[in-house]
């Protein structure tokens, strides 16, 4: 369960840590070789063999009907601005997430205190 309230953000809570001496002890073996040494893979063939091409080679400047088609054009767009300038500002984002995280609107996160129920109830007889 989730109890929202606003203005309070809610106790730190902690990992509860029934025996120390486990923590401490704790070993991982390391991976065999064949999982950490990778042979060299070479390319037999000499030629690379490329399809023809089927259909325009070109992007027409038809307008696209998808908009999230045209969202994807504006982040290439703004990517050929950027590579073009000599230094780039803090407001200017390369990488496609951050991109198009700058463009949505921002929302304010309610902190939730989180509440575990038991999943199963144990019925102990009383004695």
């Amino acid at each position: 369960m989730q109890h929202p309230k606003l203005g309070f953000e809610g106790a730190p809570r902690f990992n509860p840590v029934i025996d120390e001496r486990l923590i401490a002890g704790k070993k991982i073996t390391a991976l065999p070789d064949r999982y950490t040494n990778v042979q060299p893979t070479i390319i037999e063939q000499k030629e690379q063999i490329v399809p023809p091409i089927v259909g325009p080679a070109v992007r027409s400047e038809v307008p696209e009907i998808d908009p999230l088609i045209v969202k994807e054009y504006e982040w290439l767009n703004n990517l050929k601005n950027l590579l073009d300038k000599p230094e780039l500002d803090i407001e200017d984002y390369i990488s496609w997430g951050a991109y198009h995280a700058s463009k949505q609107m921002p929302f304010n996160n309610m902190k939730t205190t989180v509440t575990l129920m038991p999943l199963l109830s144990v019925h102990i007889p009383s004695q």
